[in-house]
């Protein structure tokens, strides 16, 4: 696997590699289950513009109401693999994600059928380091048939936020 790459503040990426012997299609069904179980909540995520509010908002789409942004590209030669995966880490992989669009995207690179590079890019505002780290172990857990651990939900934590009082909480940090 290779390093975690933030080519701004806002859009990250990470491209993983596999050993020979993985399977593609497993691989795509590991990724959609873990997309649709609640553990993948915040990549179903999608920011909205409400005009009336003047105010982005953040919507946990339903499972089975998206779908992943999965593209798998194929090639017959080394080369032109490395070469693709090359251009597309450096030109591609942070493009930015469009509003009402899922902010999760993966590019499968196979080499004569088999799963080679995957590159997934993020939008920090659906994911961070910590819960990146949480998913790829939720995806491994999936892949081998283990049961998937139960993770805390964000909506009391939401909740909490929505009694504060937002004034009071400015001044508070415009003070410091």
């Amino acid at each position: 696997m290779a390093g975690l790459v933030v080519k701004d503040a806002y859009m990250l990426w990470q491209t993983f590699r596999f050993p020979d012997g993985t399977d593609s299609s497993r691989l795509r069904s590991t990724f959609d289950s873990l997309f649709n179980h609640s553990n993948g909540d915040m990549l179903r995520k999608i920011f909205v513009f409400e005009p009336t509010e003047n105010r982005y908002l953040q919507v946990t789409m339903k499972p089975g109401s998206v779908s992943m942004d999965w593209t798998t590209l194929k090639f017959d030669d080394e080369e032109s693999l490395q070469r693709a995966v090359a251009e597309y880490e450096k030109d591609h992989a942070s493009e930015p994600f469009a509003e009402g669009e899922i902010w999760s995207r993966l590019r499968l690179f196979e080499l004569n059928g088999s799963p080679k590079p995957l590159v997934w890019t993020l939008h920090h505002a659906a994911v961070d380091h910590w819960s990146l780290n949480n998913m790829v172990s939720d995806l491994e857990a999936v892949y081998t048939g283990q049961e998937l651990p139960t993770r805390r939900s964000f909506k009391p934590m939401v909740r909490y936020l929505q009694t504060i009082d937002r004034q009071e909480s400015m001044n508070f940090w415009k003070s410091r």
